[in-house]
């Protein structure tokens, strides 16, 4: 069933609300290539993340590969602005 009523204002949200607001709102504004990086780089890290703590090794071989991959694909889709 959806909520019934007007949505809060956001200075009347509980924190966890202004936060999961925020993020509703970060996530909307970002580019598919943006997404997509992100989406690699959540991936990859909850991979090496299982294979750590079950065993402190990393038994997949494309593992690494995975980080690397995420770690440019957040590079080129976040660009650091240059002073």
């Amino acid at each position: 069933m959806g909520k019934v009523g007007r949505p809060k204002n956001y200075e009347n949200m509980q924190p966890y609300e202004q936060a999961q607001h925020d993020r509703r709102i970060a996530m909307a504004s970002m580019r598919e290539d943006q997404l997509e990086a992100v989406e690699k780089a959540r991936a990859a890290l909850l991979d090496f993340e299982q294979q750590w703590s079950e065993s402190y090794d990393l038994y997949n071989p494309e593992t690494p590969r995975a980080l690397q991959t995420a770690f440019w694909a957040i590079h080129n889709a976040f660009p650091k602005e240059e002073s």
